[in-house]
Order: C-alpha cells, then structure tokens, then sequence
C-alpha cells in the first residue's frame, strides 16, 4: 500500500497559512463568528483604554482643580465604562463559545 504525500511549502508562514486553509475549509462560519468575538473584546480593550483616559481628564482632575464635577458627566463616563465591560464580556463569551466547537 503506497501513502500520498502531500508536499508542504517551504518556510513557517506558508506552512500555516497551509494549515488554516485546511481547517477553514470545513468550519468557515464557526471561525469567523469567533473571530468577529475576538475582534469585539480587542475592541472594547482598547476602548476602555480611551474611556479611562476621559474619566481623568474630565472627573478627576476637574475634581481636585475645581473642587466640583457635574455629576452628567460622572455619570456619562461611568456608563460608558460599564457599557463596554459588559460588551467585552459578550465578545468574550462568543469567542469562547464558537471557538470550542471548531475541534
């Protein structure tokens, strides 16, 4: 009995993105819902990032230079941040979800 050998590109990169086609061919949709999952929660990471940069900007430091903060804008900004928290936890949670049903 005689094996086919399937002859491998040459270098890393080719080798895997070899590899992905061929797992791709049969879980398109799986892979990329947790794909669109992992993008959501980069996403949100680095929103928060700018949410936190505004919450400085405009509550604390207005806070100990001016004495007073409107509490809209605390509460704009408290939402915001627990806004993003919990679609971050929903991106995390879709990833985790669809990326276990790919084995």
């Amino acid at each position: 009995m005689t094996e086919a050998v399937i002859p491998l590109p040459e270098g890393r990169f080719a080798q895997a993105v070899y590899l992905l086609k061929g797992l791709l061919r049969h879980q398109k949709r799986t892979f990329f819902i947790a794909v669109g999952g992992a993008s959501v929660f980069a996403a949100c990471t680095v929103g928060s990032a700018v949410v936190v940069r505004w919450m400085i900007d405009d509550v604390i430091n207005p806070r100990f230079e001016q004495g007073s903060v409107d509490a809209g804008t605390v509460a704009a900004v408290l939402g915001t941040l627990i806004l993003l928290g919990v679609v971050r936890a929903a991106g995390v949670v879709v990833r985790r979800t669809w990326a276990g049903r790919t084995t």
